[in-house]
């Protein structure tokens, strides 16, 4: 009796376990197929936002800031789109211009955030995204257009801290790089170097001894025209030589003029206008191995005060 009740009740379950199993087989395809759409798409997605070379990220010095524009080119259309910083940049970096609402695909883009740091910042680089969220609805797949599936596509950014030197004085204030002094400061300008004091000039010295110069000017443009109006009016009487090249720039978000000259080597100067002032930052162009630090210098030099 109690065998017959027991093979009863396995038939019974046997029988449910066979007019499931297509069910379970379908459910289990079904979940597989939809899984990989995702991830499949999700690659894809990944891939709408083609970033440009030089946005890796920015440094500024210890109670310091600066603007950084970031380039990318849109490879799908995207709505509701936004550039957003990730938790770690929190504090460090915010948007300033935000990206349109609407990226057409194959159109180039850009955007401004401002990266800052505390007076008490820890000397160190911070790693973390940006991210460029939207929706976009031109997948191939159904599912993905009835759904509008959310776009999220990073990028990796670095916010390097360095020591800073801010002084009310002159006005500025600039990130130092590691091993780096203060050689000179006077009521209105700043010299930097990889040594303590700067030999006289030399083809030894001039190839292994930085010299990054900075100034303001304060009330030199008291019209506030742009750079290259007031280099012009400020200049009339012309240069001791005459400048190789002139360009408009733009320097940390703010207008510029890069001017090269031929004077002991190759030097650069830049003209940054401030207002009624006038920043001017100048170093050499004969030593290569220093370029890179003048570059971040340049950037991360801020009026204060």
């Amino acid at each position: 009796m109690v065998l017959n009740e027991m093979s009863a009740k396995l038939i019974r379950e046997s029988v449910v376990l066979n007019l499931m199993e297509p069910y379970m087989k379908r459910l289990v395809r079904s979940y597989c197929f939809v899984l990989g759409l995702l991830l499949v798409n999700s690659n894809a997605l990944s891939q709408a936002i083609s970033w440009e070379e030089g946005n890796s990220g920015a440094v500024v010095g210890q109670g310091g800031a600066s603007v950084k524009t970031i380039h990318f080119v849109s490879n799908r259309d995207i709505t509701n789109a936004r550039l957003r910083v990730g938790p770690r940049l929190a504090g460090n970096v915010e948007v300033v211009s935000d990206v349109p609402e609407t990226l057409v695909a194959g159109e180039r883009y850009t955007a401004t955030v401002r990266v800052s740091a505390l007076d008490d910042a820890h000397i160190r680089e911070r790693r973390g995204i940006l991210v460029i969220t939207g929706r976009t609805t031109t997948s191939r797949n159904r599912i993905l257009r009835f759904f509008r599936r959310p776009l999220l596509s990073p990028f990796k950014f670095r916010v390097g801290i360095w020591e800073g030197v801010s002084d009310s004085g002159i006005g500025l204030a600039i990130a130092i790089p590691e091993n780096w002094s203060i050689v000179e400061l006077s009521s209105n300008t700043i010299a930097l170097s990889n040594v303590v004091e700067l030999s006289e000039f030399s083809d030894q010295s001039l190839q292994t001894e930085s010299r990054f110069l900075a100034r303001r000017i304060v009330g030199a443009n008291s019209t506030q025209l742009p750079p290259q109006a007031w280099a012009d009016s400020f200049f009339q009487d012309g240069f001791a030589l005459d400048p190789i090249a002139q360009e408009s720039v733009s320097v940390g978000g703010r207008d510029a003029l890069r001017m090269e000259t031929i004077e002991i080597g190759r030097n650069v100067h830049y003209y940054i206008q401030e207002g009624a002032d006038i920043i001017e930052v100048t170093f050499g162009l004969y030593a290569e191995q220093f370029l890179d630090e003048y570059q971040i210098l340049l950037n991360s030099t801020t009026p204060i005060g």
